[in-house]
């Protein structure tokens, strides 16, 4: 089972009808928390979750595709768990009272955009 995980409104607008954890305002941060506790759960990652090496002070939106598997990947849980640490570190974060409607949807399509092909195949499968 392929499972979606995003803070994202374009992308769980574009899959909602599909295997979707959508974590309506939450933080950069939250969402590679939970992608870690599902890695936990036996799930791997199908996206790195640091594509583009975008972190909170750039973005303030992530998603990251998963596929169940049947044992804990170790391969994912080091991605993961590195993904928490670096972004967990990041000094400044992005606030989003100083973000308008037009730089949020901009920031939104960037994250759809980095994470679009594996969608596309999770949408057609």
């Amino acid at each position: 089972m392929i499972l979606i995980v995003t803070n994202n409104p374009q992308v769980y607008e574009m899959c909602k009808d599909k295997n979707i954890i959508y974590l309506e305002n939450q933080g950069f941060v939250d969402v590679l928390g939970k992608v870690r506790d599902l890695v936990h759960h036996n799930y791997m990652l199908l996206t790195h979750p640091l594509a583009s090496n975008l972190m909170p002070d750039k973005t303030i939106y992530k998603t990251v595709i998963l596929e169940q598997g049947s044992e804990l990947d170790y391969g994912s849980l080091n991605v993961i768990e590195d993904a928490v640490f670096f972004a967990s570190k990041v000094k400044r974060k992005l606030s989003t009272t100083l973000l308008t409607e037009d730089i949020l949807e901009d920031m939104q399509l960037v994250d759809l955009e980095m994470v679009k092909d594996v969608l596309q195949e999770v949408m057609e499968g």
